[in-house]
């Protein structure tokens, strides 16, 4: 943790500069990870050529449109894995307040 003395004083600080590093570095991970397993860059290098070294004209049209319908599915897979990356990254930043505000709102006496 870098030697950052960690108390109930110190969390907000370190919950928006170490912690929010360490978060964003495994977002960043765990996106790249998604684009390198899903293989949408070989893909996209590979799109022209045949499926199975057909190379007939027919054989060349079907994988073509193959090649495009399984590289608009790996694209909407990757932007689905990007958006719930983001949603857990917008709710780190936004749990700590939330968390807090609840904390108060606990204190405070009943009508």
């Amino acid at each position: 943790m870098q030697n950052f003395p960690l108390n109930i004083l110190s969390l907000p600080v370190w919950w928006y500069s170490i912690g929010l590093k360490i978060a964003l570095k495994n977002a960043e991970q765990n996106f790249s990870f998604g684009v390198k397993k899903s293989g949408i860059i070989l893909f996209a290098r590979h799109i022209g050529e045949p499926l199975y070294g057909d190379y007939t004209r027919t054989g060349r049209i079907v994988s073509f449109f193959l090649r495009l319908a399984l590289t608009f599915f790996k694209l909407a897979s990757i932007s689905l894995r990007g958006m719930i990356i983001l949603i857990f990254l917008l709710s780190y930043l936004v749990i700590l307040p939330f968390s807090i505000l609840i904390l108060v709102w606990q204190f405070l006496p009943a009508k």
